[in-house]
C-alpha cells in the first residue's frame, strides 16, 4: 500500500468512527453547552446556528472508552493514525467540543476540539492531514459552483454577488459555521497562514471574500 492508499483507508476509517461517535455523543446537552458558551442563544440567529451544529455533529467525549463504546475492536494503530491518542494513550481532545474537519467529498481528514481554555483550539494529528492543505468547510465547494447559495447585495456598491462560485473566506472554524447558518458559503482558513496550496485552492472559486 502507496502513502496516498493508506491516506485514502485512514480518512474512510476516520469517517466511518466520527459517524458512529456523532450518532451517539453529540447530544441535545452538547449542542446546548456550545451554544451557550459561543453566545450564540441571545443572537437573532440562533436558530440557524444551532441548526448547523446539528448539521455538522459537534461532540463531546473524554476518554478512549469512549470510542471504544461505538467501535470495541478498534485498534492503538488506528487510534494513533486517526491523531486520536497522544503519546501517553489518552484521548487527545478530552472535554473538548469537537468538529469533523472534512474533505471535498466529505471524508473526515482530522478533527478539531475547542474549549475556552488557553489553547482553545486542538487539531488531531491524523495521518495525511495537514491545515497547509485544506480549508474547513471544503463540502461547500460544490454547492457553491451550482449556484445553491442566495445572492448577496453589497449595501456599498449595490453589486449583486452571483452565488455560483463565489466564497467568503475567514479565518476561525466558528467564523465559517456563523456564515454557513446564514446559508453564505465559506472557508475556514483555520488560522492566519496562506500556504501555496491554499492560494491554489481559492483560485478554483469563481470570487473570494476575505473578511
Amino acid at each position: 500500500m502507496n502513502s496516498f492508499e493508506k491516506v485514502l483507508k485512514v480518512r474512510q476509517g476516520l469517517t466511518d468512527l466520527v459517524d458512529k461517535l456523532i450518532s451517539v455523543f453529540s447530544t441535545d446537552e452538547v449542542i446546548s453547552e456550545v451554544m451557550s458558551m459561543r453566545k450564540y442563544t441571545t443572537s437573532p440567529y440562533a436558530e440557524a446556528m444551532e441548526r448547523t451544529l446539528r448539521e455538522i455533529g459537534v461532540f463531546k467525549l473524554d476518554y478512549v472508552s469512549d470510542i471504544l463504546i461505538v467501535d470495541p475492536e478498534i485498534s492503538q494503530e488506528d487510534l494513533k493514525l486517526f491523531g486520536l491518542v497522544d503519546r501517553n494513550g489518552n484521548y487527545l481532545l478530552s472535554g473538548r467540543y469537537t468538529v469533523p474537519i472534512r474533505d471535498i467529498s466529505g471524508n473526515v481528514t482530522a478533527l478539531t476540539g475547542w474549549y475556552p481554555d488557553v489553547k482553545k483550539y486542538v487539531t488531531t494529528p491524523t495521518y495525511g492531514f495537514s491545515k497547509d492543505g485544506q480549508f474547513f468547510n471544503m463540502e461547500c465547494y460544490a454547492k457553491s459552483f451550482n449556484g445553491d447559495y442566495p445572492k448577496y447585495k453589497d449595501e456599498e456598491s449595490g453589486e449583486v454577488l452571483e452565488s455560483k462560485g463565489l466564497v467568503y473566506l475567514v479565518e476561525g472554524i466558528f467564523d465559517t459555521l456563523s456564515l454557513r447558518a446564514l446559508g453564505f458559503p465559506a472557508l475556514g482558513n483555520m488560522g492566519l497562514d496562506m500556504s501555496l496550496i491554499k492560494t491554489e485552492i481559492l483560485t478554483r472559486f469563481g470570487k473570494v471574500i476575505a473578511i
